[in-house]
């Protein structure tokens, strides 16, 4: 009678566990697409969990715990992340995304999860700008689709616009006297100019930019999702945490 129990007890056990690995193995991950060059929003890392590290993955972490399901991340360049939205290859973006008319036509965003500014990049040494006018006519670099090569738009030609895949090389391209300056945002931009003597950084009165939370048309429930999570981790200060230790105490 006590082996039967026994071995009553040991199958209940094993079918608990084998349900409990089943329902963790079929939770599908929430893929976050993310363009892994524009530190300190989001980078590659040797020591961070999932090889990824960076304000926006923070934001992204946030979300997909919110869900209750894993995060799968997917790294595509930034002009390939809305089209991969649309195919349904990723779930959401989060990459220092501008939300702009052109891009609510491609997918439906969050609330603004960070307001940035646009800064200019110029070789040091050289006189830097003092207002946008003296950036009128000049050749410019900035990333595609960003809020920077908007500006750069207005300011100057389409054939003086030099949209470069990776800030690094834009740099690459000041440095060679490949263009004047380079407009971003002022985040990537401290991030480039520390640490290298050779260029710096000038604010002028460039009108802010809001960074959102893109998800695929019409997927209401996943932007109620999104949105949630944001104001979650600002009312339990994991939001302050992460502007700290991203964007505002960095040295």
């Amino acid at each position: 009678m006590k082996i039967k129990l026994f071995r009553l007890a040991l199958l209940a056990l094993v079918a608990g566990w084998l349900a409990a690995c089943s329902s963790r193995t079929t939770t599908p991950p929430l893929v976050l697409g993310t363009d892994a060059k524009l530190p300190p929003f989001a980078s590659r890392s040797d020591t961070a969990e999932g090889g990824f590290a960076g304000f926006d993955i923070e934001i992204a972490k946030a979300i997909a715990a919110h869900a209750g399901r894993p995060l799968l991340i997917k790294e595509l360049d930034f002009v390939d992340l809305l089209p991969a939205l649309a195919a349904d290859q990723v779930d959401f973006v989060v990459a220092a995304m501008s939300i702009t008319p052109e891009r609510r036509q491609a997918a439906d965003f969050s609330e603004p999860y960070y307001n940035a500014t646009p800064v200019v990049i110029t070789l040091a040494g050289q006189p830097a700008p003092q207002t946008a006018e003296d950036l009128r006519d000049k050749r410019l670099a900035a990333l595609p689709g960003s809020a920077g090569a908007a500006l750069a738009g207005d300011l100057t030609s389409m054939e003086n616009v030099l949209l470069m895949g990776a800030l690094w090389d834009a740099v690459i391209l000041l440095k060679n006297s490949g263009t004047d300056a380079i407009v971003l945002d002022e985040q990537p931009a401290r991030a480039l100019v520390q640490g290298d003597p050779e260029i710096t950084l000038t604010q002028l009165d460039f009108p802010p930019d809001h960074y959102g939370v893109a998800v695929r048309t019409g997927r209401a429930d996943l932007l109620t999702t999104v949105n949630a999570a944001l104001a979650a981790a600002k009312a339990d200060g994991r939001y302050t945490r992460w502007l700290n230790q991203w964007l505002l105490l960095r040295d």
